[in-house]
């Protein structure tokens, strides 16, 4: 809008008054006559002029407040007055060669007083699901990520999943704000925001999280992170939300599509004969019934064929591969001298016949009653890079390694390694189901008569070091109210260390045998090695 006003001068006082008149110089304000003149000489329209009521003589005029907008006019001395109105254009600039030539610039108006202040609303996105989760990333550009779970609060959009701190700090955030304030670094903001254009969604499985069954895993490009609600029934409904925005998104592009590394996590669970995920199921149905899915397949067409490849090649290097006995012949392929070998190598020549390490390792765990009492002796593990360690240095015949060892689970561990890395178990191959038999023999006399014809028709350094070790292991069970190492618990961890079977289809089945033939060895060791001991007194 454009105020006008009124300004009463004689009209002879309007034609051609000289510059000097007005007293101009280039750091005065331009009279309105001399830009009237120099937009009318040019093809730009005439500016738009504010002006007030003026009157009275030269030097009234020229006791105006000197703004830019304001306007110096000479005064008539006639009392007769002439109407002018004049605009203005606010900002207006005109081009000149002269830098005193160019009119002033002109401040930007501000609301009037009388109206209220101007509030600004901001637009915010159309909520479709919130709710809080808790997230974390699970792998950053292919490599596996430590998982750090953090409480956020969860709001999904046409667009993209946005994370707050908490459900306060959402809605903080759409409070209004005054009219053109600058932003504040302390202002309540969103702390993750995560475009599903091009995203992934997946149910969890167990390789993911314990809680998979109420937990997704969003991929976005090369990134992935898990979200976990509250309930089975929760997730199931975030997946389906967040499903339905990535297909109105659109499908992905070939090249934003996941490579193979980021999508073969079901591919390897069912190469280890896992179940995949119910998802990957319900995909495929999809798919043969003509349907679309926006869920990536594991098994697309260049998976497929990239697994032929492999698996040809490797079909053709292992044909190709010489046999072990060939290596051993060449030198290639050479025993340790002590672990993975057959017990009669390993043997001393006189009686009794128990190799040098188990009475090392034996020796050093009964030298303390410390020792003995330890909870958990030979159940828990121990340290798999000293266990290592102590296998090197005994093949070099280093066996002060043993005594200088300070952790007793290392020691345990290295002499349960040292009788399942043996070629032929404790208890031959050959004996293994016969020992299966005895265990099923009623009445007791008959399994433990049994027993002791097993272990007479056993290799001398067999027996020698079965029954060296059952010795030890009673001894650990004198303990077993401080180290909770009871018959039972030991012979489940020697059942298959000392018998097993070349068979491997019949390795779970025979496994809680297994343990029920050591756990008959140590109840009934007196009568089973009955003879052995009559024999020992009597050379004593």
């Amino acid at each position: 809008m454009f105020r006008r006003t009124k300004t009463w001068f004689r009209e002879e006082s309007l034609k051609d008054v000289p510059a000097k008149a007005w007293n101009w110089s280039p750091t005065s304000e331009r009279s309105r006559l001399e830009l009237e003149r120099s937009y009318k000489s040019s093809s730009d329209s005439p500016p738009l002029w504010s002006s007030k009521r003026l009157g009275g003589s030269t030097e009234n005029l020229l006791a105006v407040n000197r703004r830019p907008n304001h306007l110096q006019l000479p005064a008539s001395s006639s009392g007769d007055s002439l109407d002018v109105e004049v605009r203005e254009k606010p900002g207006y600039k005109k081009e000149r060669k002269s830098r005193s030539m160019v009119a002033p610039k002109q401040k930007a108006q501000r609301p009037p007083m009388s109206s209220p202040r101007l509030m600004h609303i901001p637009i915010e996105a159309t909520v479709l699901y919130e709710c809080p989760v808790k997230r974390t990333k699970f792998s950053e550009g292919g490599k596996k990520s430590k998982k750090n779970w953090t409480d956020c609060y969860m709001i999904l959009t046409p667009t993209a999943l946005v994370f707050y701190k908490d459900q306060r700090t959402f809605y903080a955030t759409k409070a209004p704000k005054p009219f053109n304030a600058p932003p504040s670094p302390t202002a309540p903001r969103a702390e993750l925001v995560l475009p599903l254009l091009n995203a992934h969604v997946l149910q969890c499985i167990q390789m993911h999280t314990r809680r998979f069954t109420r937990s997704l895993v969003l991929t976005v490009e090369h990134d992935q992170y898990l979200l976990q609600v509250e309930s089975e029934e929760g997730a199931k409904k975030l997946l389906k939300c967040i499903q339905n925005i990535i297909y109105k998104l659109g499908p992905p592009a070939l090249d934003d599509r996941p490579s193979p590394q980021y999508q073969s996590s079901n591919t390897d669970l069912e190469s280890l004969g896992r179940t995949p995920p119910v998802s990957r199921h319900a995909t495929r149905s999809k798919q043969k019934t003509g349907g679309s899915s926006n869920e990536d397949l594991s098994d697309s067409t260049e998976v497929s064929t990239y697994k032929y490849h492999v698996r040809s090649k490797l079909k053709k290097f292992f044909a190709k591969r010489p046999a072990m006995e060939v290596l051993v012949k060449k030198g290639i392929y050479k025993d340790e001298p002590v672990f993975g070998r057959d017990l009669d190598e390993v043997c001393p020549l006189t009686s009794p016949r128990v190799p040098e390490f188990v009475k090392a390792c034996v020796k050093e765990i009964e030298s303390s009653e410390e020792n003995m009492c330890t909870d958990g002796l030979y159940r828990a593990s121990g340290n798999l890079s000293q266990v290592q360690k102590i296998r090197l240095e005994v093949d070099q015949n280093n066996f002060t390694v043993i005594e200088n060892t300070t952790d007793i689970h290392v020691l345990t561990g290295s002499l349960k390694l040292f009788f399942r890395e043996l070629k032929e178990p404790l208890i031959p191959c050959s004996m293994f189901q016969r020992v299966l038999d005895a265990c099923s023999l009623r009445p007791r006399e008959t399994r433990v008569k049994e027993f002791r014809d097993i272990v007479q028709a056993l290799p001398q350094c067999n027996r020698d070091t079965l029954k060296f070790i059952l010795e030890h292991l009673l001894k650990v069970t004198e303990y077993s109210e401080r180290n909770r190492m009871h018959t039972a618990n030991l012979a489940i961890v020697f059942g298959p260390t000392l018998l097993w079977t070349k068979d491997l289809e019949r390795i779970a089945v025979d496994c809680i045998q297994q343990n029920n033939v050591v756990d008959i060895l140590l109840n009934d060791y007196k009568e089973i090695f009955a003879e052995d001991n009559t024999k020992g007194k009597k050379k004593a």
